[in-house]
This record gives structure tokens, sequence and C-alpha cells, in this order.
């Protein structure tokens, strides 16, 4: 049945490029706080979608679920979709909780069990649409179960207070790093625990070794990290840490293959990103936004020729829209695809309505 195998055709679409290059740290200085992201792929078409509060949803059918999870979105997010609505690659909810997810070579998630499932493109949304703080995050991790086809990730979730929290599945176990533990708030393509073990043999972190230039990943971690640092420590002025952010992002740009650069501030519940294709800084302010159910869901293609605020930019979603992203997503796809995938990824989330108005 095309739902059955919906989830793992989106895996095997994503495993081709997907061990690439992307980068996410958090910057913070005196109050301000930022999250960038560079999404290092092999395609950089998508979806901006304005997602509604007071939305009842269910998660995708999955390769492995014997429950689906069922919710109702508690805050309005901005996601930023290739694989189509509800399946973000990154997103900030109107809290200010910021959810980023990368490729983990390493990444086994756990056996099925009882607890409700969700994919894990679809994780990044329920995260959105359910929680405020890294440390809601974490008391509820365990609510429900990640569970993918083919596809090997691990996530970064931050919030306005600066907390983070790294998400993986290693060995069948969920393992979260936080706090104390998390000396560095950066992620990319190795897990945390390497990445801080190498981190610690580097000037400035415990170590002799210079920060290096390189593109690998656990290179890429130490350079992001120790520019955050340098961030943290020298106030450059207005305005704030975008500037640096982008800095940091063009220091693991991978060329062309960096299809997006994206800036959350949490702070003032605005992102500021660029896009390979269309490379003007655009910015959104979700203040600007009505996540209200009624006010339905809105949309933007990522790389429309714009710059500056392009809250007017935005339209009313569409299905079409929906289905445009999707079938260009599939195009790149290497594999067969089972015949309805496309039609399924595209509809399952029209079922979705608005519940009663959450207080």
């Amino acid at each position: 049945m095309p739902c059955l195998a919906a989830v793992a055709a989106i895996a095997i679409a994503l495993a081709p490029a997907a061990a690439g290059a992307c980068t996410t740290v958090l910057l913070e200085r005196q109050g301000e706080v930022a999250v960038a992201k560079s999404y290092d792929f092999h395609m950089g078409h998508g979806l901006i979608i304005v997602n509604p509060r007071g939305l009842a949803k269910y998660a995708m059918r999955s390769v492995s679920g014997r429950r689906l999870a069922g919710w109702v979105s508690r805050f309005g997010s901005v996601t930023f979709n290739q694989y189509g609505r509800e399946l973000p690659a990154s997103g900030m909810n109107e809290a200010g909780l910021v959810v980023e997810v990368m490729w983990l070579d390493e990444t086994r998630y756990p056996a099925p069990d009882e607890r409700p499932v969700v994919p894990d493109l679809q994780w990044i949304q329920y995260q959105l649409d359910n929680w405020a703080t890294v440390a809601d995050v974490v008391e509820h991790a365990e609510d429900v179960r990640v569970d993918s086809g083919t596809a090997r990730v691990h996530y970064l979730l931050c919030d306005r207070t600066a907390a983070c929290v790294a998400v993986e599945f290693l060995d069948g176990e969920m393992v979260l790093t936080t706090g104390a533990a998390m000396p560095v708030r950066t992620l990319t393509n190795s897990t945390y625990g390497e990445s801080r073990a190498f981190l610690g043999q580097h000037a400035g972190f415990g170590g002799t070794m210079p920060i290096p230039g390189s593109v690998g990943s656990l290179e890429r971690f130490v350079r992001a990290s120790a520019l955050a640092g340098r961030a943290a420590r020298e106030d450059r002025g207005k305005p704030g840490l975008s500037d640096d952010a982008f800095a940091i992002l063009d220091s693991v740009s991978q060329g062309p293959a960096s299809v997006w650069n994206i800036v959350h501030d949490p702070v003032r519940r605005v992102i500021h990103y660029r896009t390979w294709a269309s490379p003007r800084f655009k910015r959104i302010t979700l203040s600007n936004l009505d996540f209200s159910c009624s006010a339905g869901l809105r949309a933007l293609d990522v790389d429309a020729e714009r710059w500056g605020d392009v809250f007017a930019s935005f339209l009313p979603y569409t299905v079409e829209m929906n289905l445009s992203i999707v079938r260009r997503s599939f195009a790149k796809h290497f594999g067969p695809v089972p015949r309805g995938t496309v039609e399924y990824v595209t509809r399952f989330a029209e079922g979705f309505h608005c519940a009663d108005a959450i207080k």
C-alpha cells in the first residue's frame, strides 16, 4: 500500500546525498540568541509554511507503526519543507523553540514497542506543535517513538533561553545530551559524544591543536563552536548576532551544496534566511503572522526572489503547491517509488481539522 511505503520512500530519497555536511550552532551574547543552520543537500527547492495552532493532527502511517500518534497543535510555527506539508527539515514555533535535523550514519532507532509512532521528519513538526522549551522536550522525549525506513538522522533543539538538547538514537536507544553535558551547542554529522571528544583536543577547549579549516564533520563542529565562542566575547554592535551567525555559516559553506542558510532568533521570534538560488537576505517576523486555526496555512517558495521582510509574499496554502514540491523532490529520488506514494505524501494531512480553541 502506498501509505505503508511513504516513510520508507522518503528515507531512501534522502539517503544518497544526506550524508553531506549540515551544521547547526547556537550563538549567545548579552541576552541575544541565534540558532544558525547550514542545510547542505543535493536539491534546494522547498516551501516555507506557516502552520497554525489548534489543528488536530495524526502521524503519517509508518513502515513499522502499530499505533499512530495523534495531537492538537498548541503552537503555531514556521517551517522549511522539501517533502511536503508536515515533513519539515527546519523550523521555529511562536514560543521560540527551534528544531533542526542533520544526517548521522551511526543512528539506530528503537525497536517497535507500544508507544505511538511519528516518522522522523514529522517528529520535527510534532515537537514544534507541542512544546515551548527544551525542558518540555526532555520531559516528554519518550512519549512517542521515532520511526524511519532507512534515513539516519539526529536533531538539535534550542529555545529562547539558549538551552539546547541533542537527540540521537544510538544502538537502539534514545540519547539526550543537554545542560552541563553540552559545553558547546553545536551539531554536525557525528555523534555529540565523538564531536565533544575531538573538540577537547583543540586550543581553547583543553587541547593544543589549532582550529581546523577543513570541511569534515568533526572539523566543522570545532570551527563553528570556536566562532560561536568568539561571537559571545566580541560584541560588534547592531544588528546583533545575525551577522555573526551568517559569518559562521560562510565558514562551513559547501558552496552550491549549501542550499539554505537559516538563522533563527528565538528571542525576537524572527527567522532570517537566504538560499543559494536566491542569496539576498530575507526575514520572517513571527509576530506579524496569524497563527489562528481559522486563518489556515500560508506558504512561500523558499527561492522566491525577495529581500527584507517577506510577510506580504505569503499566499494561502494549496494542495497544488504541496504537490509541486513533493513531485520535484521525488523526481530527485534514485530508486523506484511505489505507485501512489507522491499522492499519499501530498494529501495525507488534508484530513486535519481545527479543534476547539486552545487557551
